[in-house]
């Protein structure tokens, strides 16, 4: 592993952004390994490769105006002080945007959740209009409290607005604490390329993007009420959209059209029928690129990841079991981009077995621990699918105890290459590490993981260090290797995610009789997760 994560990390590969050389390079190098490995290549044409094609916008600042007719009010906007934007990419035509005169209509949070019953549209028809959305979920019932469902992303607020054939979608940056991150982050991440697969959208938004609160106040405030009320007013049950006047806009980008890939191998099953279906193992080998003369190696995120993935394919080769369904080794392109690459497979699945593959599971390595074993394994997504069972097992066999995502609030669970096939109905993890340090002080793992995130995620230093232990990483591999065995050999387990009429809060997963969850005295109950609030990249999506 060390090699892998030192040959990743080196700056020769100046950061392996998508569409470079250092990037072209990495993928040989992790498919050079899957063939020392024995894997079948599981790319296109009988390679380990799959092309993935993107395409990135970056607005022009000076062309960039927006404006509103509220009450018999004028307001204008800002870009980058009161909103960001970018577009949907549209197969042919210029890239930009004009539209003058539409109705903008605030929909609360814009979640439909038939299991919830809930529906924040009422049948309205916004067809051809920009909607106004407040960020997260409503923070009542029946929504959690504890744990933030796929209908706090801003992702789900673009796709129901496409869904519902929307013109735009501008999403309220509500406080801080509301949204997650401050404006800055938000600023910061949506300024730069907006990078997308580069295929046509249905339904296309012509408008999509942020509004800073205060210009959101001003809106509400001309429209004979205020910020505060319309929140309120999002939080009922029987809240109905409110046309709240009229929008113009006009915008013109840069384009640039470039490609990644995916690297795709498979240890494959033995028995004809299973053999296509497939436990997935992820990590992917893009990172950040070179910015202003200083290169974003990414040697924690996700070198690591790769290598991880990787050494659990050894383990597998090594234990001479034989495995009766498939393991699909993936390690995707442009998750930095926003699970690019993952997505790009998991909407269409390519050949594995002579038949198309078929997900089972799918489990993902991003950011791995270089700082010591563990007695817990953190495993982000416990909880929400039927895997829990066979995850305790595999934990109490390995002396393990399983830890949920602690910090369920900022939606980890939707943010690693998992993601891409869980939302096609795939269960799937993020096997991330523990928190208990074995021979190390209780607060060890605030000072090295919160030294990590302040310092050096998604920043120049993320570098590789000699001095690095492999032990934690190790711990996380034989886990992820018993758990695909398993999967692989019991060709009667079929595992599913749990519907969100069974428990809308999934976060804190029902502990197995017989099973005991350690709590070392002292320890904290809350301790770091993944936050990038200093995070200066245009473009990143790392906050999001």
């Amino acid at each position: 592993m060390r090699q892998v994560i030192r040959f990743l990390a080196d700056d020769s590969l100046k950061g392996r952004q998508p569409g470079t050389a250092g990037e072209e390079a990495a993928a040989a190098f992790v498919a050079s390994k899957m063939e020392e490995l024995g894997c079948e290549p599981a790319g296109e044409q009988g390679t380990y490769f799959q092309t993935v094609q993107m395409v990135g916008l970056t607005a022009v600042r000076s062309s960039s105006m927006i404006g509103f007719e509220v009450g018999g009010f004028q307001l204008t906007g800002h870009f980058g002080d009161d909103y960001v934007h970018s577009m949907d990419h549209l197969a042919e035509g210029e890239p930009e945007c004009a539209f003058e005169g539409l109705d903008l209509v605030f929909v609360g949070h814009g979640v439909t959740a038939p299991g919830l019953e809930w529906d924040d549209f009422k049948g309205q028809d916004v067809a051809s209009k920009v909607l106004l959305v407040l960020i997260s979920q409503p923070p009542v019932e029946p929504f959690p409290q504890d744990d933030l469902m796929y209908y706090g992303r801003w992702t789900y607020k673009f796709e129901e607005a496409r869904r519902r054939g929307a013109a735009g979608c501008l999403i309220i940056h509500f406080s801080d604490e509301f949204a997650g991150y401050p404006w800055s982050v938000t600023r910061t991440g949506y300024s730069g390329e907006k990078v997308a697969l580069d295929k046509p959208q249905p339904n296309p938004l012509a408008l999509h993007g942020w509004l800073e609160s205060k210009l959101a106040c001003k809106l509400a405030e001309a429209a004979g009420t205020t910020l505060d009320v319309w929140v309120q007013q999002a939080r009922q049950r029987d809240f109905r959209p409110v046309t709240v006047g009229r929008i113009s806009h006009s915008a013109q980008y840069e384009m640039r059209r470039f490609s990644g890939r995916n690297v795709l191998g498979a240890l494959l099953g033995h028995e004809d029928a299973r053999r296509h279906e497939a436990v997935v193992i992820a990590g992917h080998h893009d990172h950040l690129g070179e910015r202003d003369g200083e290169i974003y190696n990414g040697a924690v995120d996700n070198c690591t990841g790769v290598a991880m993935m990787l050494a659990t394919a050894r383990r597998l080769v090594e234990s001479g079991i034989q495995l009766k369904r498939s393991v699909l080794l993936m390690a995707p392109t442009a998750e930095e981009c926003g699970l690019l690459g993952s997505d790009f497979y998991a909407e269409a699945p390519l050949q594995l077995g002579g038949r198309q593959a078929k997900p089972l599971a799918a489990f993902a390595f991003d950011v791995g621990n270089v700082w010591g074993k563990t007695r817990d394994i953190s495993v982000l997504g416990l909880g929400k699918s039927t895997l829990d069972s066979l995850l305790y097992e595999v934990a109490s066999a390995q002396d393990l105890s399983l830890v949920p995502d602690l910090q369920p609030k900022m939606g980890l669970f939707y943010r690693s290459d998992h993601w891409s096939f869980v939302r096609r109905g795939v269960p799937g993890c993020w096997f991330f590490f523990g928190r208990e340090f074995i021979g190390k002080p209780v607060k060890y793992y605030e000072d090295v993981v919160g030294r990590y995130i302040q310092s050096e995620y998604h920043k120049p230093a993320d570098v590789y260090h000699p001095d690095w232990t492999m032990a934690g990483l190790l711990s996380q591999v034989d886990f992820t290797v018993a758990v695909a065995q398993a999967l692989c050999t019991r060709t009667d387990v079929y595992p599913s995610m749990k519907p969100e009429t069974a428990s809308p809060s999934l976060s804190i997963p029902e502990v197995p009789a017989g099973f005991a969850r350690r709590r070392r005295p002292g320890k904290p109950s809350v301790s770091f997760g993944l936050r990038c609030f200093d995070c200066k990249i245009e473009g990143c999506v790392c906050f999001l």
